[in-house]
This record gives C-alpha cells, sequence and structure tokens, in this order.
C-alpha cells in the first residue's frame, strides 16, 4: 500500500511540475520533420496565452530556432525536438531564456479536473496489479482488448491488445515526427536560469 501512495505522489507532483510551466498551442507554418529538421521554424499560435510578460494573440507568429532533436529510439518513444522562441510577428524580439518542448497534448486545469476516476484508477491497477500480482494486468488488457473488438476476431484483438500493454512490446523503436501546417501541438516554455 505504501508504494501505491508513493506512486500516487509521484504522478501527482509531475503534473504540478508542468504548471509552472507556459502552455502554448501552435501549429506550424511549413511542414517540418524531426527526420530533417530545419533550423528554424515558425508556429501560429491557435489559442491566446501569455510568455513571461508578453502576451501572445491567436495567429501571431512564433520565429523559434531548434535546439534539439531526438530521434526515436527503443521502448516506443516518439522523436521530440525543443525550440528558443526567437521574435514574435517577425519583429518583437522574445526577452528571457525559454525553451519550449514539443508536445503532442497538455492537459489544463479543467481537463484534469473532468478526468475520468475509473479509468485512471483501472490504469493504475493494471500497472501495480502486473508488478505484484503476474497476470492480473494482462488479464484486464485482454477482457479490454475483447470489447474493444471490431466484432470479427475478439481473441485477436484481446491478444493484442494484452502485447501492445506488456513490457514486449517496449522492444519496438519509436516514429519520427512529421508537423502539417492542419496539425495543432503544444510548446511547453521553460525559462531557464
Amino acid at each position: 500500500m505504501k508504494k501505491l501512495t508513493q506512486l500516487f505522489l509521484a504522478l501527482v507532483l509531475s503534473t504540478a511540475v508542468t504548471y509552472a510551466a507556459e502552455n502554448v498551442k501552435v501549429s506550424a507554418l511549413e511542414e517540418f520533420s524531426t527526420a530533417s529538421p530545419a533550423k528554424t521554424i515558425d508556429v501560429k499560435v491557435l489559442s491566446g496565452a501569455e510568455l513571461g510578460g508578453l502576451i501572445l494573440n491567436e495567429g501571431d507568429v512564433i520565429h523559434c530556432e531548434v535546439l534539439n532533436v531526438t530521434p526515436p529510439s527503443v521502448g516506443k518513444r516518439d522523436a521530440s525536438f525543443t525550440v528558443k522562441p526567437i521574435s514574435l510577428n517577425a519583429g518583437t524580439p522574445i526577452e528571457g531564456n525559454w525553451v519550449g518542448r514539443y508536445s503532442k497534448s497538455v492537459l489544463s486545469k479543467e481537463e484534469l479536473k473532468n478526468l475520468d476516476a475509473g479509468d485512471v484508477a483501472l490504469s493504475a491497477t493494471k500497472t501495480v496489479g502486473g508488478f505484484f500480482k503476474k497476470g492480473f494486468g494482462q488479464g484486464v488488457s485482454f477482457a479490454q482488448g475483447i470489447v474493444e473488438n471490431d466484432g470479427k476476431k475478439p481473441i485477436r484483438s484481446g491478444l493484442k491488445k494484452v502485447y501492445n500493454d506488456s513490457p514486449l512490446s517496449y522492444v519496438e523503436k519509436g516514429t519520427d515526427l512529421t508537423l502539417t501546417p492542419e496539425s495543432g501541438f503544444y510548446f511547453v516554455f521553460k525559462e531557464l536560469k
């Protein structure tokens, strides 16, 4: 029980760290790929935000220098990258030592409040159950796969879900990231001191 409490506390604290950052929803103005990354990326702000004391309005364009591209790796870790914002709307320099990390999605405070407690508890149960009682997590995954199947092959769907949720699936390599002007994503900015 003590380990479960520590795990829950670690999850809560990691969520709290995300709130210390500035989350900005953006879309790329041109295609960007981590397979052959450009040195800069221009992004359009999709919803109003604040970066330090600078107000970012919907439609503003942020010119960023690409600092670091992390290639995909084993463990289903997809590629990622970080940027340094240089200027806003091709003129206003962005002050401060900000670094933004790519994120596919970010949960807002409202979304965190609306999380389904049952889904979170089931996920924790599978992880903790798989660690302490071998087979419990796989049984839950198998049942979920059967329920979520396409109606033709429930056993195959259950086995695929067990594989995808098991440590065996983590030998697979992640994928490169390709951003198009239609794809929305987030930069999670932090100011380096």
